[in-house]
């Protein structure tokens, strides 16, 4: 039974055309906060690219999201990796690629000292470059020149000053109704139409690096003080090394050497994804929907 004031949508856009469905649909009355989520159980870590875990990081839950106990300039955001503007490049925080042996704080926006937290080394895209260019219709070489056009043409504002984009991996995220409202109905009503025809489509891979950027327009000087550097041989993406946690290993990038996921068709669900205001979560919600749910 659909839970009441659910709505089933086409299965299309994944996660972020449920998101933008959402805030379009309810701009006028949106709530004072939501949470916007895969469906998929909020786990810790990160296996691999759809190879499993929940994309929390160690020492967040699922809690601090909708109880509003991470919020930072009228938003909730945990940032789980970092991306290189010019080469996109990875790096990934080091409690999320992996579990800590133990813990002196909980997790906040960006590593922490007192976690004993830093930015893991840069990776290369390695085999993804690959299937990103597969899924925007280009050659591999120029997926750097479209992410670029991508954020000049609709993300509309300057590159960061640090040359680093920061973003939550599974694009869960938390943000008031003034952060959304920063951007005007229009903004997101022309985000909504570039992920509204495919089931998979090319924007929404790019919206998950930059969910921070797009929902409101806050000043990058507020996010992360350290930034990973850049030095040395890049390592390539999970698929082509050994290390199963963090996705990366030391190694040079090689085809993969674990099969690509199959593209879905569109009567395969690609994910699923709410929003929701705060209330005690009885389960996740199954299917691609959005949930805006009273108290």
């Amino acid at each position: 039974m659909q839970p009441a004031g659910c709505v089933a949508l086409p299965n299309v856009g994944r996660e972020g055309h449920t998101y933008l469905h959402h805030i379009v649909n309810n701009y006028e009355n949106l709530a004072d906060w939501t949470v916007f989520s895969q469906a998929g159980a909020p786990s810790a870590g990160y296996k691999g690219h759809r190879l499993g875990g929940g994309h929390l990081v160690h020492g967040m839950s699922f809690d601090d999201y909708v109880l509003r106990q991470k919020e930072r300039d009228g938003a909730s955001f945990i940032f789980s990796t970092a991306v290189d503007f010019d080469t996109l490049a990875h790096s990934m925080r080091s409690n999320y690629a992996h579990k800590p042996e133990h813990f002196s704080a909980d997790a906040d926006m960006c590593p922490s000292k007192a976690n004993a937290e830093s930015w893991e080394p840069f990776f290369d895209l390695g085999w993804f470059r690959d299937f990103l260019a597969s899924k925007c219709a280009i050659d591999p070489s120029d997926v750097e020149a479209k992410f670029a056009d991508y954020w000049t043409q609709h993300v509309q504002r300057p590159k960061p000053a640090s040359g680093v984009l920061f973003f939550a991996q599974g694009a869960r995220f938390a943000a008031s109704r003034e952060r959304i409202q920063q951007r005007p109905k229009e903004y997101y009503e022309h985000l909504l139409e570039l992920v509204s025809e495919d089931s998979d489509p090319c924007a929404n891979y790019f919206n998950e690096w930059v969910w921070q950027y797009t929902i409101g327009n806050v000043n990058d000087e507020s996010l992360c003080e350290e930034v990973p550097e850049m030095s040395g041989e890049l390592r390539a993406l999970q698929g082509n090394c050994d290390d199963p946690v963090s996705g990366a290993a030391p190694c040079t990038t090689l085809p993969p050497t674990t099969p690509e996921p199959e593209t879905p068709t569109a009567d395969t669900p690609t994910s699923g994804a709410f929003a929701l205001s705060p209330l005690p979560l009885a389960k996740l919600l199954a299917g691609v929907l959005a949930a805006r749910l009273a108290l």
